[in-house]
């Protein structure tokens, strides 16, 4: 019913996206869009108004995305009463303005530690071997993962040989049943999320581009979709795009 109730809350520029999580919204508006940020904020704190509810501006952060080197590049103004971050949490996931992964990488490497630690005192207190692997897949594997199509695609063999350290670790200690190679964990998942994003009833089937035309001349490959034209590294890093050239 609370979907229902925030249908209605929609962007006024017509490249702007208002994108809803539960009770949790995110407003993306481009550098060149005809409505700008503060248009649009205004039109959401009015919609609130409107329907008695109340905008949480203390959790609402901004954040301007640019490239990590920039010619000419200068911070917009602030918004009024919203705090402008070079990092935030969105999901449980850390995006910094440069849309770098180190500081998600840190924090998740840094948190899985501390449930090491706590597999540790599990262990000392007598727990099997196999309820250890189970509750380290739990809670170490499952924390490595959550999300990493979204991120998977910027990391660097520095982030990855982050995670190695830590699954190496694991594994030394006896905390682990396998021997985990993190590329290829985190691979695997990129490839799982990929196969059932190509059925059509999934949810980002929409993002993938039309399925090419089939001829005699051409092999086989793992998708029968075209490839997106790239001109960014960036652009190329994206899930949709990355896993269609991956998956060839």
């Amino acid at each position: 019913m609370f979907l229902i109730y925030i249908a209605d809350l929609k962007t006024q520029g017509k490249d702007n996206r208002l994108i809803k999580f539960a009770d949790d919204c995110t407003l993306l508006v481009p550098a060149g869009s005809s409505v700008s940020v503060e248009c649009e904020m205004k039109s959401i704190k009015e919609w609130a108004i409107l329907n008695k509810m109340m905008l949480n501006l203390g959790k609402t952060k901004e954040i301007v995305f640019h490239r990590p080197h920039p010619r000419k590049f200068s911070l917009p103004p602030k918004l009024t009463d919203i705090e402008q971050v070079s990092s935030a949490k969105l999901l449980g996931v850390y995006f910094t303005d440069q849309l770098s992964m180190t500081e998600h990488l840190n924090k998740t490497v840094a948190v899985c530690n501390q449930r090491l630690y706590l597999l540790c005192q599990l262990k000392k207190q007598g727990m099997s071997v196999s309820c250890l692997h189970i509750v380290f897949d739990s809670i170490v594997i499952c924390k490595i993962l959550y999300a990493s199509p979204a991120w998977f695609g910027y990391v660097n063999n520095d982030h990855v040989n982050l995670i190695q350290k830590l699954l190496s670790k694991a594994f030394r200690w006896g905390l682990s049943g396998k021997r985990y190679d993190a590329r290829d964990l985190l691979s695997d998942r990129d490839l799982h999320l990929f196969e059932i994003a190509c059925r059509p009833y999934h949810c980002l089937y929409h993002l993938l581009p039309p399925e090419r035309h089939v001829g005699y001349e051409l092999r086989d490959r793992g998708h029968s979709h075209e490839l997106i034209a790239h001109k960014y590294k960036m652009t190329r890093s994206s899930f949709i795009v990355r896993t269609l050239f991956d998956n060839m």
